[in-house]
């Protein structure tokens, strides 16, 4: 923990680094002690041994690093001189690493650099790429979890990958699953991963559904047996069905919320005039309408009350928007709406769910260029609320026009 007189030395350090520059080298100011800052020479292109310049210097004009990300970086790991640096950089070019993938990537793992390119680091990409992994994945995989590469590829990697492959089977599955989460190959296979996917098989939840939840959302899988079992019967005594997508999609919410933050949503959802029926039947229906922020939810809940007169509880029938944009689905569209039962050119019992939840060349066909004669308010109120929408709706009508394939209005 850095003491307040060094968070203050550290800004004045930063500003040195940034602002003190000759003949293309930095004038680096090195923390010895918290208490005080010690300058030291300009950069050599010898550095000695365990030099923390260098190391600092090194982080910022060869990785990228900010000269604060740097500094701190350099506590971590200190670089005795580029050659070894110089290869894992240029072996993670190699793979497809960008710039900005490096920076990331050494800014979480600065000690990477002191690998050894060929026989620790070379392996692992080799492997990645040779089993099926595209290399987009593979960057964004590591980049975003570099402490993957500090497992070891034939008792860890190796043996999670086999399994994962032979579970979801299609090189595509396992970009999918990787790309969302590859903390999937740091389970212990037989501590955690096989386990909970027994549970699920146990309660009969189809393969499909978990090929579903690993492909999509593996991180469900790491809790501890024991508490995914507890979730898993909490979602089973909710009543969902367990060959239904709602129970891993139940099983996916619950895994993540603690019971704190789950009395608190009931209690948003309390205040707004939900009964607990109505509560448990939006959650049946759509389990991720409890994961909403509460700001979000009250707010949206709420405004819809107010603008269509409806209320709050009969959203409880279409759950999914509480999911949409509030400013660019909700507003815009309930300002049309609005608009259109002023003038009596709809039914205020109209369907919420597909007003909210239908494409945006639907909705603009269906309830503003209907009425462009009888309320052209409606256009106005949705080019004010949505601006950008309608400027996309409008260059496809036009491509429509032009290729004559504008589709023709909906009926009442």
């Amino acid at each position: 923990m850095f003491s307040f007189r060094f968070s203050r030395n550290l800004q004045q350090l930063i500003s040195s680094i940034k602002d003190s520059k000759t003949r293309g080298n930095f004038y680096v100011f090195l923390v010895q002690k918290p208490s005080s800052l010690i300058s030291v020479s300009s950069l050599s292109n010898s550095p000695t041994t365990e030099d923390p310049s260098f190391t600092v210097s090194y982080l910022i004009n060869s990785c990228g690093l900010s000269p604060e990300l740097a500094l701190l970086a350099s506590k971590r790991a200190i670089l005795k001189n580029h050659e070894k640096p110089d290869s894992v950089l240029a072996l993670l070019k190699n793979h497809g690493f960008s710039k900005p993938h490096i920076t990331k990537l050494i800014s979480r793992y600065p000690l990477l650099l002191l690998a050894d390119p060929e026989k620790t680091l070379k392996p692992k990409l080799e492997f990645f790429l040779g089993s099926g992994v595209t290399g987009p994945v593979m960057v964004k995989m590591l980049s975003s979890n570099p402490s993957l590469l500090k497992r070891s590829l034939t008792k860890q990697i190796i043996p999670s990958f086999d399994f994962l492959k032979s579970f979801v089977r299609t090189n595509e599955n396992i970009n999918a699953a990787l790309r969302c989460s590859s903390q999937v190959l740091q389970l212990g296979l037989h501590g955690k991963l096989v386990p909970n996917i027994s549970i699920l098989r146990n309660h009969g939840v189809p393969e499909s559904r978990i090929l579903w939840l690993i492909t999509t959302h593996p991180r469900t899988l790491t809790l501890m047996p024991d508490q995914f079992r507890e979730v898993v019967k909490t979602v089973e005594g909710f009543g969902f069905d367990p060959l239904s997508s709602a129970f891993v999609n139940a099983v996916r919410v619950i895994s993540v919320m603690s019971r704190s933050t789950w009395e608190r949503k009931l209690e948003v959802y309390r205040r707004v005039g939900w009964s607990e029926d109505e509560i448990l039947t939006a959650f049946k229906k759509q389990p991720m309408c409890m994961i909403i922020s509460e700001k979000k939810l009250k707010r949206t809940l709420e405004f819809v009350a107010k603008e269509l007169g409806t209320k709050a509880s009969d959203v409880c029938r279409c759950p999914n928007v509480l999911l949409l944009s509030f400013e660019t689905r909700i507003v815009p569209r309930c300002a049309v709406m609005q608009v259109l039962m002023s003038r009596n050119l709809i039914r205020k019992d109209f369907r919420l769910g597909w007003v909210m939840s239908c494409n945006e060349l639907d909705f603009l066909r269906k309830f503003v260029t209907k009425y462009k004669e009888e309320a052209p308010e409606a256009l106005v109120a949705y080019q004010e609320f949505n601006f950008a929408v309608l400027e996309r709706f409008l260059l496809i009508r036009e491509c429509c026009l032009m290729s004559q394939l504008m589709p023709m209005p909906f009926n009442n």
